[in-house]
């Protein structure tokens, strides 16, 4: 299948790129050091980001027609929170913790990959409730694993 002119790698191959590359943000991105922890965020900044994150959801929304379902779909889960979490987070606490953040987002992308996959997997075979009860345990089992890595 296409999409836009361009084909698209098949689930094995979408499935290998999602296990390795949150693995490769690990590995090259920085690892500083984190400053002492900044004062907990007003109500104010919390006000700020949700009006942000509304906001590029609305802008989000109102271009879907033209991106399709498939892309604002995948623009909508990755990118709009990681962008408002990381421009507050920078903003609040700095760089340092900016990367924490983003380098921690990349861990949980395993516990994203294993709900999709469950889901690839199952929802043809078996239908919504129990593909997606299939997900929620593989994508919690998923983040149990990294915990426990990320502990050592």
């Amino acid at each position: 299948r296409s999409c836009c002119g361009r084909s698209r790698p098949g689930l094995p191959a979408a499935l290998a790129i999602a296990l390795v590359a949150p693995l490769a943000i690990r590995v090259l991105s920085p690892h500083p050091v984190l400053p002492p922890a900044a004062a907990p965020a007003t109500h104010g900044d919390v006000a700020a980001r949700m009006l942000a994150g509304a906001a590029l959801v609305v802008g989000l929304t109102a271009v879907a027609d033209v991106l399709g379902p498939r892309l604002s779909g995948l623009l909508t889960v990755f990118p709009v929170a990681t962008t408002v979490l990381a421009v507050f987070s920078h903003r609040n606490q700095g760089a340092p913790f900016a990367v924490h953040l983003l380098r921690g987002l990349a861990a949980g992308l395993y516990s994203l990959t294993a709900f999709f996959a469950a889901l690839a997997f199952t929802l043809d075979r078996w239908g919504a409730a129990p593909a997606f009860a299939v997900a929620v345990v593989a994508a919690l089992a998923a983040q149990l694993v990294v915990l426990r890595v990320l502990r050592r």
